[in-house]
């Protein structure tokens, strides 16, 4: 009976210890680096009105047709919380160079149309859905090229572990995405223990009705004020499968983000993040 009962203590006190490691590492459980993180989220809003940096973003496809390529230059503008812009300034394509009115023409013709803004013939609703909605259009795409938002994502960090990324220490944490249509089904974050900054992130692209994988990798640097962290780098990579007329194709893509030259506080206008017509 005596060893029946010391087996049922050790077992209740392992037990107990199992369930303490997965609410605490280290020194936090992860409902307080929840509220960390908000917290400084809220003080970056105070800290950060608005800012502006430089964009170059370098995109490389393997695609049916061959290697495809490009290199554009923008200027981004965020004003908080949520407005953004995208400005282009040069670029270049296959080799050849794009200009202002080149990448203008290419945002202003109608979804569908050609060169001259004429609808274009084809074949099949899909097609033509597909268009609509900006698929088919690539690397090419200019977008919005939107920093990443994590507020949307706290509410599932677990961390895992404390460690280094170079010299800092930090915070690592999983969250598990279960929104089935979410881009993204899971995320790795490391958290800056003094600043509760995110200084690195990957993530993991849900299989879709296009991608087959894919992955994401931002990184950070301390350049805002009061040491704030702030992108300098993202990388996309995916693996995707289109559905044509003429069957399916497969096209690899490398995108790489840098985003630097950062200007803070710039009392931007409204009038800024207004549509283009």
């Amino acid at each position: 009976m005596l060893l029946l009962t010391r087996a049922i203590s050790i077992l209740i006190l392992i037990t107990l210890i199992i369930s303490s490691c997965g609410q605490n590492v280290g020194d936090i459980s992860n409902d307080q680096l929840i509220q960390k993180i908000e917290k400084r989220i809220a003080y970056r809003s105070e800290l950060i009105k608005d800012f502006s940096c430089e964009l170059i973003t370098n995109r490389l496809a393997d695609t049916p047709r061959g290697e495809m390529d490009s290199e554009m230059k923008y200027t981004f503008y965020k004003k908080m919380p949520d407005k953004t812009k995208t400005e282009f300034i040069e670029g270049v394509r296959n080799g050849e160079k794009i200009s202002k009115e080149d990448f203008g023409n290419f945002r202003n013709r109608r979804p569908g149309s050609n060169q001259e803004g004429q609808p274009r013939q084809r074949d099949g609703q899909r097609r033509d859905e597909q268009r609509r909605d900006g698929r088919g259009r690539g690397m090419f795409n200019p977008g919005r090229q939107s920093q990443f938002d994590l507020t949307k994502y706290l509410s599932g960090i677990k961390i895992i572990a404390v460690e280094k990324v170079d010299t800092v220490d930090t915070y690592k944490a999983k969250i598990k995405i279960k929104n089935k249509k979410d881009r993204l089904k899971e995320l790795t974050l490391w958290i800056d223990k003094i600043t509760f900054d995110v200084i690195k992130l990957e993530g993991k692209y849900r299989k879709g009705e296009r991608i087959e994988s894919g992955s994401l990798t931002n990184k950070y640097a301390p350049v805002g004020p009061d040491g704030a962290w702030m992108l300098t780098e993202s990388r996309n990579e995916t693996f995707m499968v289109f559905d044509t007329p003429m069957g399916e194709f497969e096209m690899e893509s490398l995108s790489t983000s840098t985003y630097s030259n950062y200007q803070f506080n710039l009392n931007l206008s409204d009038s800024l993040f207004v549509e283009d017509k």
